[in-house]
This record gives structure tokens, C-alpha cells and sequence, in this order.
């Protein structure tokens, strides 16, 4: 049997893909900005200044700058550099930039992009022009003009966009540059119109977690805000790789409802890998599989703290309830002194027409007190003070650190009441001994809990 002859035929890629590439990149051309000073940020700049214009944006950082074979690489689609670099070689920054496509992005908001770029004793421009790519399709060529560098000009580079087909609000160009960009980074600043970006404080119970994984580290802080209005940004976990933001996740917290609006903080894992589109993790991966399992532990210390903080703010509002009931309770009694202790009795002192004063008071007022009041004595000497509070008090077991105790005593009789959480299948109260146990989880406390005083007469009656 004769064998087939083997052909080999050429990939090519047309010249259209490199402006569908940059227009197409990212689901918001605002993404653009973030990824110029991303680059700045990979070129060891200290300072970027970003300036809006209504014609014109211009990202200028005072980074290492490029030579020829810098800009050669710059301008090649899909370099490896970054990857191969990692690190910065004056800040040692672990490397933002990993395809080698993102400044192709440019094209989704303008016609043409100017690249400006010194480095020592190397200057030159770098133009890039839709309308000039598109008119010869053999040309793969971009215009490059060197410059003699003046002395008092610094190493740099200044990226210009022209003839804007969008339009940018600087406020939206300032929140998002402030979640996305590491301005928490040492020796790094951004500036959007000459005001300096700072990340935003927020005030809140803080849940630091450090947890290691065969891939690398997953480092966070979770803040639970709780009190005060909400800020300005968006509620949610920020995932970060290298310090930048790639999206917003709850981790399942979502499913809380309202208490989710005041989870915010950030956690960071450098081993995530990202989609090229820099916006969401490739969610299949061994290490994202790795990196969920930590955030569900994360999560469930959440969860726990938001049920103390929820405790917390409900205990003050049962402790008013509780002592309302009591008074109630007390004066029940007074009305109906057959219920009352022994040695206590309901006496009523008019204050005026239809009021009374009520009070607990002893049956025998201005006399010598029953032989049952008087304390007993022990080998001929009075008991010291101090073995009245030796008493055996009652054992209270609490489930919760949050659980709310109150007693009401009388000489010696009394109660001591424990609202605390029992599940929602657990009973609605029980008694052990003169503790009352009043279970917060039950669907009829909570029902009654919803109205003043429904909730008194409830708690009362238990």
C-alpha cells in the first residue's frame, strides 16, 4: 500500500484579531486603566499619574523605562517575559502581567495609542493606529521614532490614548483603580488628576486567617462592619493574586441575606490561576479547588462571628425585655399576696386619686421580725458575713458565650433565668431546679420577639 505524501500547511492570524484582541479583551474598557498602571507598577514605577481628559488619557509612571529590545518585547503578543522574570529588579515585585495582551486593551476606547518610553541613553515613541493597521494587511510594521533623551528627563514611560470612543467618569476611574491596583504596595502611589489614591479604611470586627495549601499561602482579613453606615465600596470578599484584585466573592454567605451586606476585607493566593481577561479564576484547577476549601473554613469562622455579633445586639434588647417581665412579675405578686414568698406581702400607698405605689415589704413592719428571719447561729456566735455568700448557688449550664443570665430574688427564695440557644428543635423552655432555661432559637420566641410586647408577656410567662 502506497503512502499518502505528508503536507504541512502555515497558522497565520490575521491582522483584524490584534484590534479584535484589544476590543474584546475586557467586558469594561475601564479595565484599560487598571491594566496601564498595572504595567507601571511591573516596571518598578513609584509614582503613576493617571490624567482624564475629554479628549485625551495619558498614564505616565517613573518606572525603569525601555530600550529597543524592550520595546520590541513590549509590542510582542503572548510574551513570556513576565512569566519567566517573576520578580521586579529593583522592588523584587512579584510580577502582575503574565500573557502579554493587555495593552492591546487600549483599542477598546480609542483609535490610537502613543507609546513614549526612556530608559538611561534610549528614547523613542511608538505609535499604534487603527485606521493605519487596517489599510495594508501584509505591513506588521509600527512606526518608531528614537529621540535624543534630554538630561533633566527621567527614566519612564508615557502611554497617550487619542481620539477616545468612550467616555470615562473620573470618579468611576477612581473606585475602580482603588480595588483593583496594590496601593497598599511599599514604594507605589497612583494618582488620578492629581489626587493621590488611598485604600479605604473600614471600621468592623476583624477576622485575620493565614492557612497554607501544597500550592502556596492563603492570607486574608475578613471585616464585619458593625456599626456606623456601610462604605463605599462594594460589600464582598475581594480574591486577590499579587495584590490585585480579580473579583468579589461570599463564599456561600451570600445565602445570609441582609447580615452579607456588612461582610467585606480581601483574601490574597498567589498560585490562583487567572483567565487571560484578568476578571475570574479558572475554577477547575487543582489550586482554586485548594484555595475553596480554605475559604469554606474561613467562612464557617464567619458565620460564627456574625451569630455573636447578632447575640450581642439582641442580648441588650432581651436584658430590657427580661427586666420589664420581672417587673411584671413583681407586681403580679403584689396583687395577689397569697402567691407571694413567706414573710413578703403587696402593700399599696396612695399617691393620688386612681394610682397606687406598690412595693414589696415585710408583714410586720416596725416590729421585732419573725424567728423564721433571723439568722441561725453556730456554736453560740453569730455567722460571719462573708458565709452568706458561700450559699451553694444553682448550676447554670450556658451552650453559648453570648447566652443572657438575670435573677430575681427574694429573701431567700428566687429564680435565675438563662436565655441561650437550644436549637430549633429543642424545647421552648425547661427547668432544672430554680433555673429557667428559655430557648432564643425556638419559632415561637422568635415570633414574639418581633413586637415589644408580645415579647415581654412571652418571656413573663415562661
Amino acid at each position: 500500500m502506497r503512502e499518502e505524501a505528508t503536507l504541512r500547511i502555515p497558522v497565520t492570524v490575521d491582522k483584524s484579531h490584534i484590534i479584535a484582541l484589544g476590543e474584546r479583551l475586557y467586558g469594561e474598557s475601564i479595565e484599560l486603566v487598571r491594566e496601564l498602571v498595572n504595567n507601571a507598577y511591573d516596571a518598578d514605577a513609584s509614582g503613576v499619574n493617571v490624567q482624564i481628559n475629554k479628549d485625551n488619557i495619558v498614564v505616565e509612571d517613573n518606572g525603569n523605562g525601555m530600550t529597543l529590545e524592550g520595546l520590541k518585547e513590549y509590542f510582542n503578543i503572548g510574551s513570556p517575559q513576565k512569566r519567566i522574570l517573576k520578580k521586579s529588579p529593583r522592588f523584587a515585585r512579584e510580577m502582575i502581567g503574565q500573557f502579554g495582551i493587555g495593552k492591546f486593551s487600549s483599542l477598546s476606547a480609542c483609535q490610537r495609542f502613543e507609546v513614549w518610553t526612556k530608559k538611561d541613553n534610549f528614547a523613542a515613541t511608538v505609535t499604534f493606529d487603527k485606521h493605519e493597521w487596517e489599510k495594508n494587511k501584509d505591513v506588521w510594521h509600527l512606526p518608531l521614532k528614537i529621540h535624543t533623551p534630554s538630561p533633566k528627563q527621567k527614566n519612564g514611560t508615557r502611554v497617550t490614548l487619542t481620539g477616545l470612543t468612550k467616555n470615562f467618569k473620573v470618579s468611576d476611574v477612581k473606585a475602580h483603580l482603588m480595588e483593583t491596583v496594590p496601593l497598599k504596595a511599599p514604594n507605589f502611589s497612583v494618582y488620578v488628576n492629581g489626587e493621590k489614591l488611598s485604600s479605604q479604611y473600614i471600621a468592623g470586627k476583624k477576622i485575620p486567617f493565614l492557612e497554607g495549601t501544597e500550592f502556596g499561602t492563603v492570607y486574608g482579613e475578613i471585616i464585619l462592619v458593625t456599626s456606623g453606615s456601610s462604605p463605599q465600596e462594594k460589600a464582598g470578599i475581594q480574591c486577590k493574586v499579587k495584590g490585585v484584585t480579580i473579583k468579589r466573592d461570599f463564599f456561600g454567605l451570600e445565602n445570609l441575606g441582609s447580615p452579607a451586606k456588612k461582610i467585606y476585607g480581601f483574601v490574597n493566593a498567589n498560585f490562583l490561576p487567572i483567565t487571560s481577561d484578568r476578571t475570574g479564576f479558572i475554577i477547575d484547577s487543582p489550586q482554586y479547588q485548594a484555595f475553596e476549601a480554605v475559604m469554606q473554613q474561613v467562612a464557617k469562622r464567619v458565620r460564627e462571628q456574625l451569630r455573636i455579633l447578632a447575640d450581642e445586639r439582641g442580648n441588650r434588647k432581651i436584658n430590657r425585655r427580661l427586666k420589664e417581665a420581672m417587673k411584671r412579675i413583681e407586681k403580679a405578686l403584689l396583687h395577689n399576696p397569697d402567691l407571694c414568698p413567706f414573710g413578703l406581702a403587696a402593700q399599696g400607698e396612695k399617691i393620688e386619686e386612681g394610682e397606687e405605689k406598690l412595693e414589696i415589704t415585710k408583714e410586720e413592719k416596725g416590729g421585732p421580725p419573725p424567728e423564721e428571719w433571723k439568722e441561725p447561729k453556730e456554736r453560740g456566735r453569730e455567722r460571719p458575713k462573708f458565709e452568706e455568700f458561700a450559699r451553694k448557688r444553682p448550676k447554670i449550664r450556658s451552650l453559648t458565650s453570648t447566652g443572657v443570665i438575670r435573677q430575681l430574688k427574694a429573701k431567700e427564695m428566687g429564680i435565675t433565668c438563662l436565655v441561650d440557644h437550644f436549637g430549633e428543635d429543642g424545647p421552648e423552655s425547661y427547668i432544672e431546679g430554680s433555673v429557667v432555661y428559655i430557648n432564643r432559637d425556638h419559632p415561637v420566641y422568635k415570633e414574639a420577639a418581633k413586637t415589644r410586647l408580645s415579647f415581654v408577656m412571652h418571656l413573663a410567662r415562661l
